[in-house]
């Protein structure tokens, strides 16, 4: 199950959470201490309990039990169930490649990585690539260009990959690349978190960690892509299906968002 992937490449988190929740606790119980302490202890106690609790339903609610990984409803609003040959990148770690295998034998599935080995990872990312490791078969997209030819796809998935290009330079890199190793009538299919009310209300500040919906269509747009579709996989994912258009440019966007 992805949520217990996301405990374990997450797991100081939830330590912390534990421990802010047993010192609140504690500190609660305290007879001698003056009312006020004792309350805001407990309270704090709650908030941290509510964050540990919530952001563990809402991960298996958005990964476990939507439609994500089952690829039954959302992939029929896309060109997937025709192509040929599909692309599948990921920044680190690959938790849908297999699935999409087995979803359609009968296409011919290419594993990219956009992982740089020599930018700092974030934690998390750190100890999902210790636990799993890499796969011989991955193709490094790590620099640009991608040693992939021009066309090469029909389709190409990015599911949850995208946002760790943590700069405006990386982020416009790989929509580019994806922009020419796509065909003309290519889809470009991304897949993200966003940074909006319903993901702050369940990961709190780790929100920040996602790029806003407007910061997404900016680079889209940039890169010479135009959204084709746009859907919810579940509250807290938001899925854009993307062609190119025309007269396509790789000007990367500024940053913001």
């Amino acid at each position: 199950m992805m949520v217990i992937n996301v405990i374990r490449f997450n797991w100081p988190f939830y330590l912390v959470a534990i421990l802010a929740i047993a010192v609140g606790v504690a500190v609660g119980s305290m007879a001698q201490l003056p009312e006020i302490i004792r309350s805001a202890a407990l309270l704090g106690s709650a908030f941290a309990l509510w964050f540990l609790l919530i952001s563990i339903a809402a991960t298996y609610l958005a990964y476990d039990h939507s439609d994500l990984y089952q690829l039954k409803q959302w992939p029929t609003a896309t060109s997937l169930p025709e192509a040929e040959r599909i692309a599948c990148i990921h920044a680190g770690f690959d938790s849908i490649s297999d699935k999409l295998k087995n979803r359609f034998p009968s296409a011919q599935v290419v594993n990219g990585d956009l992982f740089d080995s020599e930018v700092r990872a974030t934690p998390s990312l750190s100890r999902a690539r210790r636990i799993f490791g890499d796969s011989s078969e991955l193709v490094d997209l790590s620099s640009a260009p991608w040693p992939l030819p021009y066309g090469s796809f029909e389709v190409i998935l990015m599911a949850n990959s995208l946002h760790e290009m943590r700069t405006s330079e990386k982020l416009g890199q790989a929509l580019a690349e994806s922009a020419r190793t796509l065909r003309e009538e290519g889809e470009l299919i991304v897949i993200e978190h966003t940074r909006d009310v319903s993901n702050f209300l369940v990961y709190g500040v780790g929100a920040l960690h996602f790029y806003s919906a407007f910061h997404w269509q900016k680079h889209f747009a940039a890169a010479g892509f135009r959204e084709k579709a746009t859907f919810k996989i579940s509250r807290w994912m938001t899925c854009w299906v993307l062609e190119k258009v025309e007269e396509a440019t790789s000007k990367p966007a500024t940053r913001g968002g």
